[in-house]
């Protein structure tokens, strides 16, 4: 057993003290107008993430996506909202602390075998309606992107709120759903990029 000192100074990150050293924790870095320390104890420190570190995360790596599929043999379009972020396969562990902080979604192994020089990813999905809608949509609505991504969330969002009237159903619904997702898509950086934009799935 050991112990973590934060000792946090004003307009400084955290800095993380142990007995063997120093070291810095990610997930640690805050601002506060007063200085403050405290000691936790290693044991019994769950594995939830700060959830701005999430939100970097996201920003940098996370996907606000909608889907359209057209069955075979069925003329109805059917429509999804997916919420991804995939990393490595040496990130694995923070694809599921992330699992775990939103308390919903799957984790995936991706082997692009096809590309030599890709290493294999993980990759981190929720496509549940109503998680995305109790569980991801609230959680950033409460800790706000800052980067790009906030402009895809919002229409994001605005598509949740299509589906849960079923207005995806009518010509009319599904008109104003994929305007928005073109919206998304004329406003990314990364509008060729589909593992971080909107897509057609």
């Amino acid at each position: 057993m050991f112990e973590i000192v934060f000792i946090m100074t004003q307009g400084d990150p955290i800095c993380v003290r142990t007995i063997t050293g120093y070291r810095k924790s990610a997930e640690s870095i805050v601002d506060i107008d007063s200085k403050q320390s405290f000691t936790y104890n290693i044991e019994g420190m769950n594995s939830k993430l700060n959830p701005y570190y999430i939100v970097g995360l996201v920003d940098g790596e996370g996907c606000f996506c909608v889907s359209f599929n057209k069955h075979k043999n069925d003329r109805k379009l059917e429509i999804r909202l997916l919420f991804e972020i995939e990393l490595r396969e040496d990130d694995k562990e923070i694809l599921e602390r992330v699992k775990e902080t939103l308390d919903c979604g799957n984790i995936y192994y991706l082997n692009y075998e096809r590309y030599k020089k890709w290493r294999p990813h993980y990759k981190y999905k929720v496509s549940n309606l109503k998680d995305i809608t109790t569980k991801v949509i609230p959680f950033f609505q409460q800790y706000p992107l800052q980067a790009k991504k906030k402009h895809e969330f919002t229409l994001f969002c605005k598509v949740a709120a299509l589906l849960l009237a079923k207005r995806h159903l009518t010509l009319e619904g599904i008109e104003e759903i994929q305007s928005l997702k073109e919206d998304a898509i004329r406003d990314s950086l990364d509008a060729g990029n589909p593992h971080v934009q909107w897509g057609v799935k």
